[in-house]
């Protein structure tokens, strides 16, 4: 895919950034130890930046409320605190999740294949 063309390249170039949240996500996915521990191991070479803290989960949740009144709901809190770490940063988000695409529609979430 698209995104997965952008990830190798980004990867090559050293240009990403892991979130704590988001290796949880990939590591918790694994059954075989084997496959595990070599991910781990990978990952683990990748700048990791810490996804909450009193202020983004703050701002986190003002975002969830903000949609809400537009009647869209966010089906994953994992999504929006990702996002909203990307929004307060400026970073653009590599994904392929309809729940990023709403966020992206109503608020200032970039979309790394459209920059």
């Amino acid at each position: 895919t698209d995104e997965t063309d952008m990830l190798d390249g980004l990867l090559l170039a050293g240009g990403v950034i892991l979130l704590d949240l988001i290796l949880l996500e990939l590591l918790q996915g694994f059954k075989k130890e084997s496959d595990y521990k070599t991910a781990r191991r990978l990952l683990m070479a990748l700048p990791t930046e810490q996804a909450l803290n009193r202020q983004s989960a703050l701002t986190a949740a003002d975002h969830c409320r903000l949609l809400r009144k537009k009647d869209i709901t966010i089906r994953a809190t994992a999504d929006m605190i990702i996002a909203t770490w990307c929004i307060n940063r400026g970073i653009p988000l590599l994904y392929k999740d309809c729940d990023f695409v709403a966020i992206r529609t109503h608020l200032s979430l970039q979309n790394a294949l459209m920059v």
